[in-house]
């Protein structure tokens, strides 16, 4: 299991990616349309608050395999996590 954390601001990048590249849509799909989200409370995507996303191996592997970095429009800092979350995946 891994394991990212977004904050509000992060995942309104991805939602602003929207359709034009994978990490909009299809990754927002990967972290929320599939509940990899495991949290003893309530959360909504569009919360203030960050969100940690666990993420079962073979799911963080295809993220992964679908990224092309640099994920352009988002800002540096959410590419490096990214990158770090990739480079933890291929690591294993």
């Amino acid at each position: 299991m891994y394991e990212i954390t977004l904050t509000s601001e992060e995942r309104r990048a991805i939602d602003w990616i929207g359709n034009r590249y994978f990490h909009g849509d299809p990754l927002f799909g990967f972290l929320w349309d599939i509940k990899v989200i495991t949290t003893e409370i309530e959360t909504d995507w569009s919360d203030k608050d960050p969100i940690t996303f666990k993420i079962p191996h073979e799911i963080a592997h295809m993220i992964c395999d679908e990224l092309e970095f640099p994920l352009v429009h988002f800002a540096d800092e959410l590419n490096e996590k990214f990158k770090a979350f990739c480079k933890e995946v291929s690591n294993d």
